[in-house]
């Protein structure tokens, strides 16, 4: 069994005593604080032999593959909220009887009235079938207050008033309400404000565990890195069962078992082809990895090695910037001007050519590495990007891995030899 809950920050640790120590639990906290390792080692204290976990569907491989990498032994379903709809899959959770349900990204669960949520919690749903629930979510009501109902009522109704147990009783006391007519004449209730928050706090301090990057920032060191896991797509799986794309990883195995030269990183042929199918199998999950980041509130930093993978990033996200080998000293210049001083600007995406040197980016906190350079300096001089003069908080580093693929084994390699530059301080 792998052991890794001596690697657990101090606050991690109370967050798995929080978990262990109730029924229905709600962990909000931010983005990077760790819910996920937190949350599993819990399932390995109770000893859980059966766990259910709903997430967003971008989300579903990296929980498979956090649940082994941190030693998780017993039975797991990981399903995203919408197969939810599928009546089998529900069938197949109420049978199954989880002994936790983990409901990550809790916020999906949001409005009373959506189909997935009543897929939850209805008296039909599926947490009625589970021992206990855990709620996780960085931002658990985005909008406004009335977005918590869904999990207050459904796991909390004995904080709350008769009154405030039927949605619109909840919504009229927690929020101020404001009649719209629409053009057609019909009228609606649009929240505006909050009402009697003191309350709604209290009730929170007793059923949540709150937790910001901002409170825990002092036990994180001041340079981390991690993986984020996803699936192979179809179109690279067909290439890596092809003749062209089984040559190329075995050419690949070869530099991985000698070094990862710089000369690699430039190669022409399979290798350099297969190199190009990785990233852009990762790309529209990046995306939407991205979007769901972006909604923290925070900047982030994307490299990469090809061009197009990138450009695709920076055209789907809305006020981002763009630095390319042919970018312009000029146009280079303010784009990371644009990224340094303007709060609306909160993503930069460039090439490792471009931006891994004599570039200041510590306006973010937050770097992605859609795919690295072969060349471990590069990747430890691209993060060291944000983690400079001038930041003041730690910096989290995190490599986009197709799972179960040739990419997580380079991943692994470079990541290895990236974290140990960094911290001798050779790059």
């Amino acid at each position: 069994m792998i052991d890794k809950s001596s690697s657990l920050f101090p606050y991690q640790r109370k967050g798995v005593q929080y978990l262990t120590q109730g029924k229905h639990r709600l962990l909000l906290w931010e983005m990077g604080t760790g819910k996920t390792p937190v949350s599993i080692t819990a399932l390995r204290d109770l000893k859980v032999s059966r766990v259910c976990v709903i997430c967003p569907a971008i989300a579903r491989t990296n929980w498979q593959r956090e649940l082994t990498l941190w030693g998780y032994e017993g039975q797991s379903i990981v399903e995203s909220y919408d197969m939810l709809r599928r009546e089998s899959l529900r069938k197949e959770i109420s049978e199954f009887k989880p002994e936790v349900l983990i409901l990550d990204e809790g916020h999906y669960l949001k409005n009373p009235t959506a189909k997935r949520t009543k897929n939850v919690y209805s008296p039909e749903g599926i947490a009625r079938h589970a021992g206990r629930v855990w709620v996780l979510s960085g931002t658990l009501a985005p909008n406004n207050p009335s977005e918590l109902y869904p999990h207050l009522a459904s796991l909390f109704h004995q904080y709350l008033t008769p009154s405030q147990k039927k949605f619109r009783g909840f919504q009229q006391y927690f929020c101020k309400l404001r009649t719209f007519t629409s053009a057609y004449g019909k009228s609606f209730d649009k929240v505006v404000g909050t009402r009697n928050s003191f309350e709604l706090r209290r009730i929170l301090d007793e059923t949540a565990s709150r937790k910001t990057l901002r409170d825990v920032e002092l036990e994180l060191p001041q340079l981390r890195f991690s993986n984020i896991y996803c699936e192979q797509n179809a179109e690279l799986q067909d290439y890596l069962r092809s003749d062209e794309g089984h040559l190329a990883q075995q050419e690949l195995h070869q530099v991985l078992r000698q070094t990862m030269a710089k000369d690699a990183m430039t190669s022409v042929g399979k290798l350099a082809n297969l190199r190009r199918m990785l990233a852009e199998a990762k790309t529209y999950y990046a995306i939407d990895w991205i979007t769901d980041f972006l909604n923290s509130g925070r900047k982030l930093i994307v490299f990469g090695h090809h061009r197009m993978p990138l450009a695709r990033i920076a055209d789907a996200i809305p006020n981002s910037r763009l630095i390319l080998g042919g970018t312009t000293e000029k146009d280079r210049v303010k784009a990371i001007d644009d990224f340094q001083t303007d709060p609306n600007v909160r993503l930069i995406a460039a090439q490792l050519t471009a931006a891994s040197t004599a570039v200041t980016l510590t306006a973010a906190s937050d770097v992605l590495f859609l795919e690295q350079s072969w060349t471990p300096a590069v990747n430890a001089q691209a993060a060291k990007r944000a983690h400079r003069i001038g930041q003041t908080r730690p910096v989290h580093v995190r490599t986009l891995v197709i799972a179960n693929s040739i990419d997580e084994a380079v991943a692994e390699t470079l990541a290895r030899k990236t974290e140990m530059l960094s911290e001798l301080k050779l790059a």
